[in-house]
């Protein structure tokens, strides 16, 4: 035996078995040797047992040939000298039932050699300390079986009867070898020993009640065995021992349980098949347990619910290992769970793992649960999975896809192939790798599931190599790698083809270098917990989003992002100098700063910053129509350098800061701005949308803004600030919609036009709304400046509460107020220097102090006008100069609280104007001016002074003055130019009105004006109109005028001096109307083959359509008050009454020999048909008859519904079956009552729309 084992040994030798490598060898050499000692042993082997002595019970032992009978009581207690059995020898042991066991004890010195067969109705123990061997030959039938090297006391298996727990204990080497078959029908097989080696063929059935199936292996010198009736078999196993498996065992459930120790570097190992299938209650489960050695497998373990899910395989050691096959996946329902747990777990050289399921997905954790987390599960210090090793957790008809968890506490490679897709409707599963240090190149697909990567600091590239070839499957390493984790660019975008993929390290994430063309549409999570996340010299692009979140600064630079989905970027600052290309984009840190192009295609901006943020530009698209495309949130000052374009809304905000926008600004919708401290923008488009500028201190618009409101509830632009508007840098404010700004301090509006047009084409008022408390300028400098509101409905109102509005031209440059509709002024001060204030509609000015207009000359003058009413009211002096003047169209009024001066000579003239309303100045102290002051009033001027009215130099023309006294010298005049004559008189003149009545009269006759009065104001006693000659009319009006209002004129026009009075005519109005035209005679409506529409008549029962079908009765249906909608399926008879006393809607059909609703309205006909549609529309038929008479007494058809009238009939009507035209009733002609056929130029059907006749 001894040159055998060297010649072996010398043979194998060049195989280099080195650590437990060579434990393996020795294995092989144990095996090799064992087999041929068996072929020396089979010839000589020991007949059946011999030498019997019972020592608790009863035993009948008897011979038969080659078979040995043993007719034992249960518990029986039976020392043998040797028990062995030949090959062709039987022994049988006949007990009370399958529950009775048995206690062999062998007390001699000779192995166990089964080469025959043992057979039993009940269990049997067989305990030799000297070791047992079944051969290829031996065959073992029994209800249970227990073989041990290990003794237990008598007391321990009496007090059991062979179940509960029991203590076995042994200090011998020697083993149990299995190469034949061992089978337990309903009952359990236990092999203990130091070593237990399985080479044949083990099998344990359950009972139908569930009882037995387990197959036990254990390795140890100290092992309590427990059972129990309905559950299992269990083993707690010390000191040291081995398990080897290379045969077959099948068993409802299986364990291999080994204590290992230094001799038994291998522990556990199986490179045979174990198949563990589950009964009703229990069962379908493999375990593989050696605390503190290895296991290994490189055969088959098959684990599987009686149900055909899949089952439960746990391999448990200090180290495990897996090279074969780990299958507990499912025929039907879920796969199962298979656990690789140990101080070092493998799963290498083609070693795979399946958990697969028709409806889901099963669970597979090696080395850890998820996260590292589970309690349940011992966390391994290095996990390795080889390139060719597969794990399998997919939902393979309908599902979601299963649980896979890969975790060390220190290094974790990860080469293999991991999937765990879901089926069907089914979702994506969830796959872990992860470890302290993470070495990740292989690939996971999970069907849109998730693939989280857990290291501590971790590198994203294409320049790291580990020092395990990525091609080595056949090997495995648990050396420690470099704290710096790696995943390979290649496994990240294979793996976004299909999953989300989660990296989270607690420390800090690095994407170095790396070239990725991304698919598939999913997500990229980089979390860094307490470092810093750093993407550079990568080019990222293609369809996926990205969300990078890190505990300290996140900085992407050198880089391209260009995605179709949503980036994220989180941390302590952002940081980016390169062009950022998604499809949205949300940004948060205490900083934010992009120093490249951001450009969003389909969804917002958003950033959120408790300190500064800085953009260089922006382009941004909301995911909806009229959503946020921009939304900047931030508590230090906010710039943007670069030009933003979004579509959508905008919003830039600051809590403790200013806004600087340097760059244009185009959108087309809503901007809004608010900042604590300043705001300041450069050019603003929005079309539509509106502009809100809220800052705490200045704002300043240094560029155009162009801007449409979007609807008339809003103002297009907006503007409140604590301090001073600026508005400048030669610019103009073009926008459509109404204007608010409202300034803390100042508005200055400088080298700039504020123009706000009308609300056409979109039908809404613009206003036009300045609020400046301390003082508003309109200057311009290298241009002219304006505040303009061009929509003649709206109004112009500017409020300076406490300084002055100052409005100033420079060279050529004229600045100006003007609007198109109302103007209203309010100031402390009011100064126009070579400027223009005008209104299209009526002009207030309310100024507390004085009012200063100044010109430059002729063609630079300055001015306030108004196309209605002006009306100027100072609490100080009114100043005009040279070239300045006041107007308004409808009406002047001037009020000076302290003094109308007015400064001009005689070519270049003060003007007080109104084309067709009166003129009115007055003076708290008075008049006073050079030269000339020209009045031009439409009609009456009035002037009142509480002071003198002083003229410097000479007086000429005609007016007239209520003053104290009055001064009037040199060559100055005062000119008052009137076109009416309310005011200006010829001397010794007395001015008559004259007021010719209104009259009416009929189209078609010549106007009678005889009764048309006159009436007067302004005569003298004792004169009359008709001494005067004034009575005769006249008007334009004759008999073939169309309808309208036309003049009535007097004989004496306006102007006309006669005697003392001076005639001032006002015309009357002669209203021209239409004749009632002549009804035509009443007759009956005649529908030939017609068809009347009629929007609803009310029947009324909810819910159950009515039907009557005998044609040979009559019916009276009555319906009152009730709600809903009725349906009629069918209502058929000789005679037909429907009643109803409400207004509902109904459908349905109605046909009858005759047939009356009644109520609201009432109808009668012959053979009708009433025809519902799904909108309650009736449709009455009577293609035979020649006459339907529609209506019994006052009704009428009004824009098509039935309803009482006071006319006497019903009016006729000629209609085609189906009418096609439609030809509306208009006036004229009206007719409106009678009867009356209605039909077109070609005598075609016409359908009635609208009117009554």
């Amino acid at each position: 035996m001894i040159s055998i084992l060297t010649s072996v040994r010398s043979a194998l030798g060049r195989f280099d078995c080195i650590e437990f490598a060579e434990e393996l060898c020795t294995a092989v050499l144990l095996l090799f040797l064992t087999a041929f000692a068996w072929c020396l042993f089979v010839a000589t082997a020991a007949a059946n047992p011999t030498g019997a002595d019972v020592v608790s019970g009863t035993a009948s032992i008897s011979s038969n040939g080659n078979t040995l009978n043993i007719v034992n009581s249960n518990g029986a207690i039976i020392n043998w000298g040797s028990f062995s059995i030949g090959a062709g020898e039987t022994t049988n042991f006949l007990q009370p039932s399958s529950a009775s066991s048995v206690l062999n004890r062998v007390v001699g010195s000779n192995l166990s050699e089964i080469y025959g067969t043992l057979s039993s109705n009940g269990k049997v123990f067989l305990i030799n300390p000297n070791g047992v061997m079944i051969g290829s030959t031996g065959i073992i039938n029994t209800a249970g079986f227990l073989a041990s090297t290990l003794d237990v006391s008598n007391a321990d298996f009496l007090a059991n009867n062979g179940s509960g727990t029991m203590h076995f204990t042994g200090n011998g080497g020697a083993g149990i070898t299995n190469y034949g078959t061992i089978k337990a029908l309903g009952g359990n097989v236990v092999l203990m020993a130091e070593r237990v080696t399985n080479a044949g063929t083990i099998s344990a059935t359950a009972t139908a009640s569930g009882k037995g199936g387990n197959v036990v292996l254990g390795g140890g010198t100290d092992v309590y065995l427990t059972t129990t009736q309905n559950d299992g078999a269990y083993i707690r196993a010390t000191g040291k021992g081995q398990i080897i498996n290379s045969g077959t065992i099948d068993a409802v459930s299986a364990r291999l349980q080994a204590a290992g120790g230094n001799e038994y570097a291998l522990a556990i190992n199986n490179t045979g098949t174990i198949k563990a299938t589950g009964v009703v209650r229990r069962g379908g489960h493999v375990y593989l347990l050696s605390p503190d050695s290895t296991i290994s497998n490189s055969g088959s373990i098959i684990a599987k619910k009686v149900d055909g899910s899949g089952g439960k395989i746990l391999a448990s050691g200090g180290t495990a290992l897996n090279s074969g096959i780990l299958d507990a996946s499912a025929s039907s329902g879920k796969g199962g769970k298979v656990t690789m747990q140990g101080n070092y777990v493998a799963l290498y050289d083609g070693g795979s793992i399946y958990v697969s399921g028709p409806s889901g997905g099963g669970t597979v954790m090696i080395g850890g649960g998820a996260h590292g987390a589970d309690p349940h599960v011992l966390n391994s210090q290095s996990t390795f999975i080889g390139s060719g090793s597969i794990i399998n957790a997919d939902a393979t008809v309908r599902g979601n896809g299963g649980t896979v968890a890969v975790w060390s506490d220190g290094t974790t490679r990860f080469y293999g192939s991991i999937s765990a897709k879901g089926a069907g409707a089914g979702l994506g599963g969830w796959v872990e790798t992860s470890g302290h240090t993470l070495v990740a190149q292989g690939s996971v697909a999970t069907g849109g599931g998730t693939w989280l990567l857990d290291p501590s600091d971790v590198v994203i590239g294409d320049a790291y190599s580990d020092s395990v070839s990525y091609a080595d499957s056949t090997s495995y390493d648990f050396s420690t790698a470099s704290d710096t984790s790696y995943i390979s660019t290649g496994s990240l975008m294979a793996a976004m083809a299909d999953n989300d993929v989660d990296v989270t390290a607690s420390g800090s994430i690095l994407v170095d270098g790396a070239t990725a063309s991304l698919t598939g549409g999913h997500t990229l999570n980089l979390t860094a917990q307490t470092g810093g996340i750093t993407i550079q010299g990568s080019d990222l692009e293609g369809d996926y989003s990205l969300a990078a979140i890190a505990g300290d600064a996140v900085t992407i630079t050198g880089s391209t992002i260009n995605s179709s989905g949503t980036v994220r970027l989180s941390g302590t600052s952002v940081f980016s100098d390169s062009d950022l290309y998604v499809s949205a984009l949300n940004l948060s840190g205490a900083s934010v700063e992009v120093d490249g192009q951001i450009t969003t295609t389909s969804g917002a901006l958003s950033v959120t910053s408790t300190g500064p943020v800085l953009f260089q530009g922006v382009s941004a698209t909301a995911s909806s129509s009229g959503g946020t495309a921009i939304s900047i949130a931030a508590g230090g000052p906010v710039e943007i350098d670069g030009e933003i374009d979004y579509t959508g809304k905008a919003s830039i905000s600051t809590t403790n800061a200013d806004v600087t926008l340097n760059h244009d600004v185009i959108g087309d919708g809503d901007l809004s701005v608010s900042a604590l401290g300043s705001i300041r923008v450069s050019n603003v488009t929005t079309s539509p949308g509106s502009v809100y500028l809220n800052a705490g201190t200045n704002v300043t618009i240094a560029g155009n803004v162009t801007s449409v409101a979007s609807s008339a509830a809003h103002d297009v632009l907006n503007v409140v600030a604590g301090g001073d508007v600026v508005i400048n840098l030669n610019k103009i404010v073009d926008v459509t919609g109404s204007v608010t700004i409202q300034a803390g301090d100042r508005l200055t509006i400088a080298g700039s036009s504020l123009i706000v047009e009308d609300g056409a084409p979109y039908g809404w008022i613009s206003n036009l709304s300045i609020s400046s408390p301390n003082g508003l300028d309109v200057a311009s400098s290298s241009r002219a400046t304006h505040i303009a509101n061009n929509d003649p409905l709206g109004q112009v109102i500017v409020n300076v509460a406490n300084g002055t509005l100052s409005i100033t031209s420079s060279g050529s440059l004229v600045s100006g107020i003007s609007a198109a509709g109302d103007l209203l002024l309010n100031a402390q001060q009011l100064m126009v220097r070579s400027g223009n204030v005008g209104a299209g509609g009526n002009a207030t000015v309310n100024i507390a102090g004085d009012v200063t207009l100044t010109a430059n000359g002729s063609a630079f003058p300055a001015s306030i006008s108004s196309g209605g009413l002006m009306d100027i009211t100072a609490g100080g002096t009114i100043s005009m100069g040279v070239w300045t003047g006041v107007s308004g169209d409808s009406g002047v009024s001037i009020s000076s609280g302290s003094g109308f001066v007015w400064n001009s000579n005689i070519s270049r003239w003060t003007s007080v104007t109104s084309s067709s309303g009166a003129v009115s100045v007055s003076s708290g102290s008075g008049f006073s001016g050079t030269n000339r002051l020209v009045i031009n009033a439409g009609t009456n001027v009035r002037l009142s002074s509480g002071g003198e009215i002083d003229l410097a130099n000479s007086s000429n023309g005609v007016s007239a003055f209520t003053a104290p006294t009055m001064a009037v010298g040199g060559e100055s005049a005062i000119y008052l130019n009137a076109t009416d004559y309310a005011a200006i008189l010829p001397n010794g003149s007395q001015l008559l009105t004259v007021q010719v009545g209104d009259s009416s009269s009929t189209y078609g006759t010549v106007p009678d004006l005889s009764g048309v009065s006159i009436t007067s104001t302004g005569l003298t006693a004792g004169d009359t109109l008709a001494a005067l000659g004034i009575g005769g009319l006249t008007t334009t009006a004759t008999a073939s005028s169309p309808i309208g209002t036309y003049g009535i004129t007097s004989n004496i026009a306006s102007g006309t001096v006669i005697g003392n009075y001076l005639v001032y005519s006002l015309d009357g109005t002669l209203t021209l109307s239409a004749p009632l035209p002549t009804p035509p005679p009443v007759a009956p409506a005649i529908l030939s083959t017609a068809t009347i529409e009629v929007p609803r008549i009310p029947f009324q029962q909810e819910g159950i359509p009515l039907r009557l079908d005998r044609t040979d009765v009559g019916y009276e249906v009555i319906y009152a008050n009730r709600p809903g909608s009725q349906e009629i399926a069918s209502v058929n008879g000789n005679t037909v009454k429907v009643i109803y006393n409400d207004f509902r809607p109904a459908k349905g059909t109605l046909v009858g020999t005759h047939w009356t609703p009644s109520g609201r309205a009432v109808a009668k006909a012959q053979t009708p048909s009433v025809v519902g549609t799904p909108e309650h529309r009736f449709v009455v038929r009577n293609p035979d008859a020649d006459e339907i008479v529609v209506g019994q007494g006052n009704y009428k058809i009004s824009h098509g519904a039935v309803s009482p009238a006071t006319e006497a009939e019903m009016p006729k009507m000629r209609m085609a079956e189906t009418p096609t035209a439609s030809v509306p009733i208009a006036l004229p002609p009206f007719q409106p009552h009678g009867a009356r056929g209605f039909e077109d130029d070609a005598q075609n059907p016409a359908k009635l729309v609208g009117g009554w006749w």
